[in-house]
């Protein structure tokens, strides 16, 4: 399996080069790019990263925008010149982005303009460092790629979406990045149900600012697939409708507004897709029921930025595990430490950038403490009960898993969004929803209670008819 981009570029050039890598809508139409175009646009961009920036090994660039075509030759470009890429989030607010900027050392911008348009202030503060992405095409030269020294060396920083305080910069080597491919190219071989492999056509709409876009691009484009890229979620049924997709990566939210639509008999508007992967969050077990129901495989998977997206998969259709998120892939171990997933392998970071104190206190002994909670069953598969960090301690001594609560409170659908916390020693919950419907979801939390230990019981709830506050990556603030 290659284990750098230019080993991954020489393997898709040899194996694909007249097959058709992207497509993507705009201006009224669909438009493709082969493979051998790909590599050579990469080819360009570096011939035109070294004619323009002095000292390119090592400098390290930001990308800004939404997905395109020419994010992901930006990415791959500034690693294939020896550069350090830094995927920065569009949705970002601007003080944290100002602040990811200059902590991460960066010294230009590749940008599409969308940022300047949402924050004003933000062209002016970094005129000089900004670049347009398709800047590349103004060169007509194309680089002699060659392996780099050490593909062990530092050439992505991925900042974390954490609930509370600032992010954290994830350092990652080429060897970390392409170390999971092995483990997604065999679930999608080893997948039971309606996925389809080769010459697939997979929709992309997780952004490319998150490890699981970057997964899903350099797992599907290994395998020879054609990424049908969605710019931005607001143009998803859009996309859908434009260009035929096999399958998807998606996040919990859009799967949820996917399950409407099949509910409404509307399973016409997801475009004939057969096959999702989803990650992030545990799936409620009805949900991939329903889905199931519909002719549409859902496989979970659990991973983190830290681990690269590497972590693990459940391709099985057995109801028995619908729950789970899966077994570890090749070159991964995993372990439970007093309840906390651990995790082992070429695919975990190399660290937190400038940050010592907090690398110290996840890595042991080259473990990945991951801070969430699970339990493996008889067989090996994962389940997922929490995260450490949430864990809710009464004075009882009893603890409480909020995500275990807050899944049963989404099962009901009047439930648009919650957030169970302590308050006062006892379990409450935020509940964003109509007013009209506050009446009928006490009385669904009231038969749920009855259910429930004791000290898990909902004891107070706080109703709220605006969205809760959320990260930039979409999930829901812990801490107010």
């Amino acid at each position: 399996m290659v284990a750098s981009v230019y080993q991954w570029l020489r393997f898709i050039e040899e194996n694909y080069k007249d097959d058709i890598a992207f497509q993507y809508y705009r201006d009224a139409e669909v438009h493709q790019i082969c493979y051998m175009e790909f590599v050579n646009d990469i080819k360009r961009f570096v011939c035109y990263l070294q004619k323009n920036e002095e000292n390119v090994e090592g400098k390290h660039f930001g990308i800004l925008g939404r997905n395109s075509y020419h994010f992901l030759v930006c990415l791959y470009g500034v690693m294939a010149a020896g550069g350090v890429a830094v995927p920065l989030n569009i949705e970002e607010s601007l003080d944290n982005i100002n602040y990811q900027i200059d902590f991460a050392d960066i010294s230009s911008i590749f940008s599409d303009g969308e940022y300047e348009k949402l924050e004003a202030d933000f062209g002016g503060n970094y005129s000089s460092m900004l670049k347009k992405m398709d800047d590349y095409k103004s060169c007509n030269e194309y680089a002699e790629l060659a392996e780099g020294a050490d593909v062990e060396k530092l050439s992505m920083i991925m900042f974390t979406s954490g609930t509370t305080g600032r992010s954290k910069g994830v350092m990652m080597s080429q060897k970390n990045l392409f170390a999971p491919l092995k483990h997604f190219l065999e679930t999608i071989y080893s997948a039971e149900g309606n996925i389809t492999r080769d010459k697939a056509k997979v929709f992309l709409v997780v952004p490319l600012y998150h490890m699981s876009g970057i997964g899903c691009a350099l797992t599907w484009n290994t395998n020879g697939s054609t990424l049908n890229i969605c710019e931005s979620p607001k143009y998803m049924y859009r996309d859908l409708r434009q260009m035929k997709s096999d399958s998807a990566s998606v996040v919990p939210a859009i799967l949820k507004m996917w399950s409407k639509d099949i509910k409404r008999g509307k399973s016409e508007k997801l475009g004939g897709i057969k096959n999702i992967a989803c990650g992030a969050a545990a799936i409620d077990a009805q949900m991939l029921q329903e889905f199931r129901e519909n002719g549409i495989s859902i496989y979970q998977a659990y991973g983190m930025t830290e681990m690269c997206g590497g972590g693990t998969a459940n391709t099985s259709i057995d109801s028995a595990k619908i729950h789970s998120v899966g077994l570890p892939g090749a070159g991964s171990e995993l372990r439970i430490e007093n309840g906390e997933i651990c995790i082992k392998g070429d695919h975990v970071m190399m660290g937190y950038y400038k940050n010592d104190e907090e690398t110290q206190a996840v890595m042991r002994d080259g473990w990945f403490h991951t801070g969430d909670l699970g339990y493996l069953d008889e067989d090996g598969y994962l389940y997922l009960t929490g995260r450490k960090k949430n864990l809710i301690i009464l004075s009882s001594g009893e603890n409480v898993s909020p995500e275990e609560l807050e899944e049963l409170l989404q099962r009901s659908p009047l439930v648009a969004e919650v957030l169970v916390k302590a308050v006062n020693d006892r379990i409450a919950a935020k509940i964003y929803a109509k007013e009209q419907d506050y009446a009928a979801i006490e009385a669904y939390i009231e038969e749920m209670n009855k259910k429930l230990t004791f000290y898990k019981r909902i004891t107070r709830v706080e109703f709220s008819t605006e969205p809760l506050p959320k990260t930039a990556a979409g999930k829901i603030v812990r801490s107010e």
